[in-house]
């Protein structure tokens, strides 16, 4: 029977181990590279909170379902998705 160990981090000297952090920035000691995208996971928190609020990745990627123009009984309805936005205008021939 052979059994294999997993080397340790301590015993070979270009390995890092990776500091955990709760904000994902652990991962600029193993790659500092990464150091001018250190914001970008604050960001994806925000909006994964966000989308999970409005339903989750499942609800939230169904947008196209109600988005856009969209003939009901009603008449013609056009909606977008811009949370930012503080006006919109929508120009044609109608």
């Amino acid at each position: 029977m052979t059994i294999a160990v997993a080397h340790q981090p301590e015993t070979q000297p270009n390995v890092k181990a990776l500091t955990k952090t709760q904000d994902g920035t652990g991962v600029i000691d193993l790659d500092p590279w990464l150091e001018p995208y250190k914001g970008g996971y604050a960001l994806y928190k925000h909006w994964k909170d966000i989308i999970d609020k409005a339903g989750g990745y499942e609800q939230f990627s169904r947008g196209y379902e109600k988005l856009g123009f969209r003939v009901g009984k009603d008449g013609i309805t056009y909606r977008e998705w811009a949370p930012n936005a503080k006006e919109a205008f929508l120009f044609g021939e109608f």
